[in-house]
């Protein structure tokens, strides 16, 4: 785990294949929150304008605040929606909010 921007209990997830190539992008926050404060949005959205560039709109900055507290089974149950070449699902598993995304 690490601490980004004063975020205490993110856990940043990047897997790759054998081929060495990246499967995913995950960012977990841990602990008990009522909700994730702007900067901890904050570390999602960076993550999303490093791979999205220009594709990075304000309209998937709106979904994850719209969604990543949103109560799933597990993350791919969550909503999503597409940005560049990446899907982006957000929502909440347990007491953890999650944004998963992975290369189209």
């Amino acid at each position: 785990m690490y601490v980004l921007n004063g975020a205490p209990g993110v856990l940043v997830e990047v897997p790759t294949t054998k081929n060495k190539a990246i499967s995913s992008y995950g960012i977990s926050f841990f602990g008990e929150r009522a909700r994730l404060r702007a900067a901890e949005l904050e570390v999602v959205d960076t993550l999303i304008a490093t791979l999205g560039g220009t594709a990075t709109t304000d309209a998937v900055r709106r979904f994850v605040r719209a969604n990543i507290e949103r109560s799933v089974f597990q993350i791919r149950q969550a909503r999503s929606i597409q940005f560049g070449h990446y899907r982006l699902w957000a929502g909440k598993v347990g007491n953890e909010q999650i944004a998963h995304i992975e290369p189209e």
